[in-house]
């Protein structure tokens, strides 16, 4: 069968519900297709009712747009994916829209494959040909982060919560023993702290709080865990460089490498290197993650997909270059000294390295002038540059003054980043210095919105 999904649904989420009644997902791509379908509705008795399938111009695809009380999945009959029978749609299921939650199948863990040792989070070690989802201890969770090791599962919560499943053989679930586990467990070492990503080697667990402080835990054989020897931790245990903060951190299956890189740029790698056991984080001439498994990585396989960002717009560099020596676009050139008064020198010489170069090395505090002054020449990657600073950078004391220069240079992803980590530490944030310097309708507005986000129920 293939089952025509509801608009609503991502392909993905109607998949999977579509493979748990034993249907495969097709679109409806063509009018014949839509008529079709329509047909059988009318036919077969489904009511009064508003088909509407709607044409995205941009795919060809139709889309569900209309209601019914009774159908929300109709499916195509076949016998190989690619073959389709409009004479023999058939209904699939008749989940009342009002009563079915289809919230509950956003930001929720499936997983499948070879489960010998749990890490499906079944509950079993019965192998799973099809995705299934996790539902012990994470019914009703919304999960924002998820990682695998060899044979071990991990998962972060929208709440900062890290939960573990699968071999525990090297104590890379932080449960204090070895005890395989098949169904999903809290990671209690990390209590009070907000993890916002976690990542694993073959058989080592690493975890980055929204601080900026790493933990790490699991097997220490070649150093991996950057604890200065090669002692096993079945507790998280902090990894520090020379009082600099990560900002991402990487490990794969594959091997037994560690790296991450710091709030200055700085890339750090530690563990198996070429044959050699690394067991403090050391400083690499690199620029990204993805370099160090390339060069130390055996087999070199990349930690996560790459990706590139592609960035629509004329750039400020471009723009300059067609206005040199015009005469009719500055109104400076018959000045000896131009005087800028609007900005720092530290943040417009920051401006100028960055159109020389294409980089910025700036404190988060001056990122914000910066970010000022790429609004005023609709640099939008330069833009984008100075928001990544002011994430990586954040801390309890300067929270409050980046989330006012969010909102008074309508950095929407900004403002809502700085929202959500105040959100994790209030108490600490409303005693600072930089929350008593706002101004009263900031303040006003903040705790409305906090109030709306839950941060003074009981």
């Amino acid at each position: 069968m293939y089952c025509f999904y509801p608009g609503p649904l991502s392909w993905w989420d109607a998949e999977l519900k579509c493979q748990e009644h034993g249907a495969y997902l097709a679109a409806i791509e063509t009018e014949e297709e839509q008529h079709a379908l329509q047909s059988y509705l009318r036919r077969h008795g489904t009511g009064d009712m508003n088909i509407g399938l709607r044409r995205d111009e941009d795919t060809g695809i139709y889309h569900w747009s209309g209601l019914s009380d009774t159908v929300t999945y109709f499916s195509w009959a076949g016998v190989n994916p690619g073959e389709r029978d409009g004479e023999s749609c058939v209904m699939l299921s008749n989940y009342w829209h009002n009563d079915y939650n289809w919230a509950d199948w956003y930001c929720s863990v499936f997983a499948w494959g070879q489960n010998n040792c749990g890490q499906v989070g079944s509950g079993s070690t019965t192998n799973q040909p099809a995705p299934r989802k996790v539902t012990a201890c994470l019914g009703g969770k919304k999960a924002v982060r998820i990682a695998c090791g060899q044979t071990s599962s991990m998962c972060v919560l929208e709440n900062g919560d890290v939960y573990g499943w699968g071999y525990n053989g090297n104590g890379q679930l932080e449960l204090g023993n070895n005890v395989n586990q098949p169904n999903p467990v809290k990671v209690q070492g990390l209590t009070g702290v907000f993890i916002i990503s976690v990542v694993c080697g073959y058989a080592h667990t690493m975890a980055l709080s929204d601080e900026g402080t790493l933990y790490a835990w699991g097997t220490n054989a070649y150093g991996q865990l950057g604890t200065g020897n090669k002692a096993n931790q079945v507790a998280p245990v902090t990894i520090a460089t020379e009082k600099e903060r990560f900002v991402e951190v990487g490990a794969s299956h594959y091997n037994h490498i560690s790296c991450g890189i710091t709030q200055k740029g700085k890339v750090y790698m530690w563990g198996q290197c070429r044959g050699q056991s690394i067991s403090l984080p050391m400083a690499t001439p690199f620029h990204s993650l993805h370099d160090v498994f390339a060069a130390f990585g055996s087999p070199a396989v990349t930690w996560t997909p790459l990706k590139i960002d592609h960035i629509e717009g004329c750039k400020t560099l471009e723009s300059l270059k067609k206005a040199f020596d015009d005469p009719s676009h500055w109104g400076e050139d018959c000045k000896d000294t131009i005087e800028i008064t609007q900005f720092s020198y530290v943040v417009y010489r920051a401006f100028l390295q960055y159109l020389y170069t294409d980089k910025v090395n700036l404190s988060p505090e001056d990122a914000i002038g910066l970010l000022d002054l790429a609004n005023s020449y609709c640099e939008v990657e330069l833009k984008h540059q100075c928001e990544k600073i002011i994430k990586q950078g954040i801390s309890v004391e300067n929270a409050a003054m980046l989330y006012a220069a969010a909102v008074k240079y309508e950095a929407e992803s900004l403002q809502e980043f700085c929202f959500k980590f105040s959100l994790n530490h209030m108490t600490a944030i409303t005693q600072t210095e930089a929350f008593c310097k706002l101004d009263e309708i900031t303040v006003k507005d903040f705790i409305t919105k906090a109030a709306q986000a839950g941060a003074f129920k009981y």
